[in-house]
């Protein structure tokens, strides 16, 4: 069994009957202000869940399944989004310094204000997506950025 807790109260805001969070659904998942730092979250179904100012630094979110989910405010330093679906998704001004969304697809992803700073996007697929960001010194080969605006 894990709780995860939220980051300042230690409230617990979900029990997920499992030993790993690898591949647990949690689909519209009320996690805002979750810790979850350095949690493995590989294959894990996170569509529509509220990650509204989490801490989600070092985690492993590798080929999961984030369409449409809420991660404005939230901590994503360092954190490893490999081949994930982030179609949709809400990360104005989340802290993305340093992590990787290599190869995902997030076509309407909404990124305005979010420090994306030393970032990598190789091969991924932010097309139509809203990017008024710091991608400063982001790494971005092969990646598909068309009809996306970006500072």
């Amino acid at each position: 069994m894990i709780e995860i807790r939220h980051k300042e109260t230690g409230a617990v805001l979900k029990v997920v009957e499992a030993d790993s969070l690898v591949g647990a659904f949690l689909d519209g998942a009320e996690l805002d202000g979750a810790n979850l730092a350095g949690m493995n979250l590989s294959k894990a179904d996170l569509q529509n869940a509220n990650l509204h100012n989490a801490d989600l630094s070092r985690a492993r979110l590798e080929s999961s399944m984030l369409k449409g989910a809420i991660l404005r405010g939230a901590n994503l330093e360092l954190t490893y989004l490999c081949k994930s679906d982030l179609t949709d998704a809400n990360l104005i001004g989340a802290r993305c310094v340093s992590a990787n969304f290599s190869d995902t697809s997030a076509r309407y992803i909404k990124l305005n204000d979010a420090d994306l700073s030393k970032s990598k996007w190789n091969g991924a697929d932010i097309s139509m997506c809203e990017a008024r960001a710091n991608f400063t010194k982001a790494e971005d080969r092969k990646s598909t950025r068309l009809n996306s605006s970006h500072v």
